[in-house]
């Protein structure tokens, strides 16, 4: 029978001898790995950086690919896809599924409005001094969207005026008030009491 060279290191280590077995109560307990319990609703660092740069690699593919489409004239496709990126963006600012920083979602909220200018240009013909040229400037940004702190490029946008949505509050504030009516009043969850 073959044995590989890791035997023959353990061979040649312990005189010649098989080492003797080792039993589960002589096992290392730190080999055994528990994962760590967070409270519901929180990722872990790591979890939440994978969870953005998937989400903007998502977004960058749907924006280029709606963009193209724009470019050969393809407008209901270009629509499509520029709906299905402003309704996921729109997401995002309202409701902050990523945790992110408030100036980062603004950012997310006036892609949101670009986005839905740009289509009901598609839709409607009406020039909103915006145009495939505001789109293709927006290219850049979507590489970075999400996980830096670039600027919006294109000046002027409101996202609550073309959302048409209530102003948005700083989210901190919101889980606050949140977290105060979730338990009750004494602000402990049943199950601990």
């Amino acid at each position: 029978r073959r044995r590989g060279a890791a035997w023959l290191a353990r061979r040649t280590d312990t005189g010649g001898h098989d080492p003797p077995p080792v039993t589960p109560s002589q096992s290392r307990p730190c080999e055994r790995r528990q994962r760590a319990r967070r409270p519901a609703g929180r990722l872990a660092t790591s979890e939440r950086v994978a969870r953005m740069e998937d989400t903007r690699a998502r977004w960058e593919r749907a924006f280029l690919e709606a963009v193209d489409f724009d470019t050969w004239g393809q407008i209901e496709e270009a629509t499509e896809g520029y709906q299905r990126l402003q309704v996921a963006a729109a997401a995002e600012y309202v409701e902050n599924i990523l945790m992110l920083e408030m100036h980062r979602r603004d950012g997310i909220g006036k892609l949101a409005a670009v986005l839905k200018l740009r289509i009901m240009e598609l839709q409607d013909g009406r020039d909103r001094k915006l145009g495939l040229k505001g789109m293709k400037l927006l290219k850049p940004y979507m590489k970075d969207i999400i996980i830096t702190d670039d600027l919006f490029p294109l000046p002027g946008v409101d996202p609550e005026a073309i959302l048409e949505i209530d102003p948005i509050e700083d989210t901190l504030e919101k889980e606050e008030v949140c977290t105060a009516g979730r338990f009750g009043r004494r602000g402990v969850s049943a199950r601990w009491q």
